[in-house]
């Protein structure tokens, strides 16, 4: 009896056997599991809050190019009449010395190439931009005044920035 006994295993305690039980690998892949749930949900997160920059970027450049195209029609010499390409909003050769009514030529920033959808009226002046983006906005409410229409948009290439004809 005291071989058997010699032969089993026994607990630090002394009066049970151990058995292999399985307990740490169930819990290395409960671990396992529940980071690649929390690290799941954290891509999603990060996802969406890009999405939210990207919006609030457009939105921005957006307004940019609104505005650059009104002080283009309200100023120089010949007031009413509207840049003919975009390149015109950031250098206006109708002043002595050249005018910026835009700092940059932004890009869309939901479009692949960069490039924004041009308005034009038939005369070929420009009057507003739109994205390219075909994408689902995020933003639903809370806009800028004057872009109230964009919570009803279905997707980026919807959001308009106009300057009024």
């Amino acid at each position: 009896m005291n071989m058997e006994m010699a032969k089993a295993k026994t607990s630090t305690a002394g009066n049970k056997p151990n058995k292999p039980h399985g307990f740490t690998y169930i819990l290395l892949l409960a671990t396992v599991v529940i980071l690649g749930i929390t690290m799941q949900s954290l891509a999603i997160v990060t996802s969406t809050q890009q999405q939210r920059e990207k919006e609030n970027e457009l939105i921005f450049r957006g307004l940019a190019y609104k505005q650059a195209i009104i002080s283009y029609k309200t100023s120089g010499p010949q007031k009413g009449v509207l840049p003919r390409n975009l390149e015109d909003l950031l250098l206006d050769r109708r002043f002595p010395s050249a005018k910026h009514h835009i700092r940059s030529l932004y890009p869309d920033p939901f479009s692949h190439t960069g490039e924004w959808r041009v308005l034009r009226l038939e005369s070929g002046e420009i009057y507003g931009v739109a994205s390219k983006g075909e994408g689902r906005p995020k933003k639903r409410k809370g806009f800028p005044e004057g872009l109230e229409e964009f919570e009803n948009a279905t997707s980026y290439a919807d959001w308009v920035f106009a300057a009024k004809p």
